[in-house]
């Protein structure tokens, strides 16, 4: 018996109003834009503001990419403390739900994340997906996907910017 590969569709009815919320934060059809989830349910899974912002700032002065920062219901903060640290223009997709998320996900190049459920989400639809842990071990809670890497450090504040960065490289 063959398990078939995991799947994940994203809700239709929301494909259009995630676009028009896209184009109202300037991320337009077809760009090129990566997709940075800073948060975490448990901020003991929440690797630092200042990285994610060197990160955001990396990916849009070195490689041309929008940044999409993403981000739950409540997390609107942690989305803010990026923000404030980064030398590059963002956009924020604050508040977002899972369904939403999808899209948001299929139409970015890359994702970069702590060790959450986006990068799950990442990972199953086959982007190239960093995904950032500390104390949880990937081997038993990595995301799948065949362009998924993880980084791991304990404490997670030992990660250094370097450390994903060289993730990011082919």
């Amino acid at each position: 018996c063959t398990i078939p590969p995991l799947r994940v569709i994203p809700p239709p009815e929301l494909e259009l109003p995630v676009r028009k919320y896209l184009d109202g934060l300037g991320v337009k059809v077809g760009s090129r834009y990566a997709v940075i989830q800073p948060t975490s349910k448990f901020f003991t899974k929440e690797w630092t503001p200042e990285g994610f912002a060197e990160i955001a700032t990396y990916l849009a002065g070195e490689h041309g990419l929008q940044v999409v920062l993403c981000g739950g219901p409540g997390e609107e903060s942690k989305l803010q403390s990026v923000v404030q640290r980064c030398q590059e223009e963002v956009a924020v997709c604050a508040g977002i739900s899972v369904g939403e998320l999808l899209w948001v996900l299929r139409g970015a190049k890359l994702f970069v994340g702590n060790d959450s459920g986006p990068g799950h989400l990442s990972g199953i639809i086959g982007m190239p997906t960093v995904s950032i842990f500390g104390s949880t071990d990937p081997n038993i809670w990595r995301p799948l996907g065949p362009r998924v890497k993880v980084i791991r450090k304990e404490p997670m504040e030992a990660i250094e910017v370097t450390d994903v960065l060289s993730a990011l490289s082919p």
